[in-house]
């Protein structure tokens, strides 16, 4: 096996055998081989320099794809950003600038926050990219700033004017200050650069006719039309066709104003006539609604009719022959001195009169139900209900004493029989039979009558039978057979006197005259 040679095998070589030709090589040679490859190697970086150029041309763009890709996707993030701050933003009342000044604050705060971790020159060359995100952005927001201060003002002014019409409404007396307050307002705004002169003149004069016409509609009607007539708003309107406009609709309301107050004091009068308990009297707006003849006139009227009234108080109840006599005596001889107003008394005791006799024969059993005896049978009734018979009773006689008809007469009021068809129309089939029954022993002898008003009213025939007490057997025996039909052939039993109290309650308490008292 051959051996690997050591250091000890090597022996030193003096300083004459390295001039020895066989051991020292030749400076010619040496020179000429370095030189070579030399050569070779230069031209070998000649030939690679074109490839090395275009690696790191290659490499550059590369480095720029992902610079622009990085900084497309950071400013695409920026937009996104803003346009979500934008959507958020809200006016706080700070200057265009100022706003979009504190909008880029804000704005580079949350770019810092994104570009942190990153080296500094990416997040410097990441800003200089994004530079014109936030420029666009933050003109966006001194717009909307801008925007919003114009339109804060143009309401504040537009406010301010209403509140200027509402005032001249309060006091149209002072309309032309409230005017040259707003006239004022607007030239402000002139100066500050908020309106242009045409802007102002078309504004000026559509709140001057706007303050003005409000002024006039607010102000009684005759006083208006006496404003306008006499010229008082021809230089505040400067328009002929307005003027002529809001007389026109003031002269209506003059009219629609005095039929209005002749009306409420017409229903004065007619509360009169009925014996108003307290004296009748025109309200202040009536009486500015009135011309003042016309108010003269409505209160000689409603004084006219409590008089008379009064002095017809003491025939409410007498018959029809002895008024129609004793009217006779009242009308008075005739004078020409003072006719008209013998006539108006006349016409005032016709109307009462007519009024009182057509009262009698609408509603016989409601016009008695204020003659002392009959109020008080009725309130002897109300503590004992075996007594409504005699109430009835009562007022059927007081209503014969009036020379009423007995066909005119009525046993029950107009509301009496509303009442108690509305509460028999309530019960089932059963107990509506069992009221009917409660009924006739409530009425007594003057269940005919009370029968025969109902049936009339609207009550079937049959179910008016059952209620007269006339025909009594026969109707119990109809009954009989009614509640035996409807238990299916049960058993029929007569009512029970605590189940018919019970089923007709709500029809003989709720009697309007038994709750009088």
């Amino acid at each position: 096996m051959p051996r690997i040679p050591s250091a000890a095998d090597v022996a030193p070589v003096g300083a004459a055998a390295s001039r020895l030709p066989a051991v020292r090589a030749d400076a010619a040679d040496f020179g000429l081989a370095a030189a070579q490859g030399l050569a070779e190697f230069g031209e070998g970086l000649v030939a690679a320099r074109p490839l090395a150029e275009e690696i790191l041309r290659k490499e550059e763009k590369r480095k720029e794809a992902e610079q622009e890709a990085e900084s497309k996707t950071h400013n695409a993030e920026m937009r996104e950003t803003a346009f979500q701050a934008v959507d958020r933003w809200e006016y706080d009342g700070s200057p265009p600038f100022k706003a979009a000044q504190q909008f880029a604050t804000e704005l580079a705060a949350v770019e810092d926050v994104k570009l942190k971790g990153l080296p500094a020159e990416r997040q410097e060359a990441a800003r200089r990219d994004s530079a014109g995100v936030r420029a666009a952005y933050g003109l966006h927001i001194a717009q909307r700033a801008q925007n919003a201060s114009v339109e804060a003002l143009h309401e504040k002014r537009e406010s301010t004017l209403r509140l200027l019409q509402g005032q001249a409404v309060r006091e149209p007396l002072a309309a032309e200050r409230f005017a040259a307050d707003g006239t004022a307002l607007l030239q402000s705004q002139v100066k500050a650069g908020a309106l242009t002169p045409d802007q102002f003149a078309l504004r000026n004069e559509a709140f001057r006719r706007g303050l003005f016409a409000a002024a006039i509609q607010s102000r009684p009607a005759v006083d208006a039309a006496a404003a306008l007539e006499a010229g008082v708003y021809d230089d505040a309107l400067d328009d002929p066709a307005l003027k002529d406009f809001l007389l026109t609709q003031t002269r209506w309301r003059l009219q629609s104003e005095q039929a209005q107050g002749k009306a409420a004091a017409g229903v004065l009068v007619e509360a009169a006539r009925h014996g108003a308990s307290a004296a009748p009297a025109l309200s202040a707006r009536t009486q500015r609604l009135m011309a003042d003849g016309d108010v003269a006139d409505a209160e000689r009227a409603i004084e006219l009719a409590q008089r008379e009234r009064q002095r017809l108080e003491r025939l409410r109840y007498a018959p029809a022959a002895v008024v129609r006599e004793e009217i006779a005596k009242l009308a008075p001889a005739g004078d020409a001195v003072d006719a008209e107003a013998r006539r108006r008394q006349q016409e005032e005791v016709r109307i009462q009169v007519e009024a009182m006799l057509r009262d009698r024969r609408h509603d016989p059993a409601a016009y008695v139900m204020n003659q002392p005896a009959v109020a008080e049978a009725f309130a002897a009734a109300a503590r004992d209900p075996a007594l409504l018979g005699h109430a009835v009773a009562a007022g059927l006689a007081a209503q014969a004493a009036l020379g009423l008809s007995p066909e005119e007469r009525r046993a029950l009021t107009r509301e009496e029989r509303a009442q108690v068809l509305a509460g028999l129309d309530a019960l089932p089939p059963t107990e509506r039979i069992v009221a009917l029954g409660e009924l006739t022993r409530r009425y007594g002898e003057q269940s005919g009558p009370v029968a025969a008003e109902l049936e009339e009213a609207g009550l079937s025939p049959v179910e008016a039978l059952l209620l007269d007490s006339s025909g009594q057997p026969v109707a119990w025996r109809s009954l009989a057979r009614l509640i035996a039909r409807q238990d299916q052939g049960r058993q029929p039993k007569a009512p029970e006197e605590d189940s018919i109290a019970d089923a007709t309650e709500k029809l003989v308490t709720g009697a309007p005259r038994l709750n009088a008292s």
